[in-house]
């Protein structure tokens, strides 16, 4: 039997383009970390064909060639447990399906290098400070812009 896998470019290529995350929807593991040696990174995804490598393969398609086989248009990144997933019930998991899945983790992937993430900027808290004049007087000197300053026996005094 004639196993048509990917190259390691279009591996790197189809990891890359959803930012090591799973295509899966529900899933979106990510499927690169760290390892305990400090000069290695643990990587659990794979680069699944939507039509299988070779002939008896799930959702095989006898139409393609080769080339087309082995092309990132026939791949989709998934963390380990969802390619396997995909690969025990062709029915529910088609190639139609498979490639929104695949559409739906780039668009995403594009969205979240453009935006913060989806995450709530976190405003900076601003300070405001009592100060206490050795003549018993306060004197509200805040760093927020807040405070409007007035004058005061010739001071700026922001209250």
């Amino acid at each position: 039997m004639n196993r048509h896998d990917f190259t390691k470019k279009t591996t790197e290529i189809l990891a890359r383009r959803v930012g090591f995350l799973c295509s899966n929807p529900d899933c979106r593991r990510p499927t690169l970390g760290s390892h305990e040696d400090p000069e290695k990174s643990t990587k659990i995804g794979i680069a699944a064909h939507i039509t299988a490598a070779s002939s008896g393969g799930p959702r095989y398609n006898e139409a393609l060639s080769e080339v087309q086989r082995k092309q990132s248009d026939n791949g989709i990144w998934l963390c380990s447990n969802c390619a396997t997933l995909i690969d025990k019930d062709i029915d529910k998991y088609s190639v139609e399906l498979l490639k929104d899945w695949k559409e739906g983790a780039e668009i995403e992937s594009s969205k979240m290098l453009l935006s913060n993430g989806g995450k709530v900027k976190e405003r900076l808290p601003f300070l405001e400070v009592d100060m206490i004049w050795s003549m018993s007087g306060r004197w509200q000197r805040g760093l927020s812009p807040k405070n409007v300053p007035e004058m005061h026996n010739g001071k700026n005094v922001f209250l």
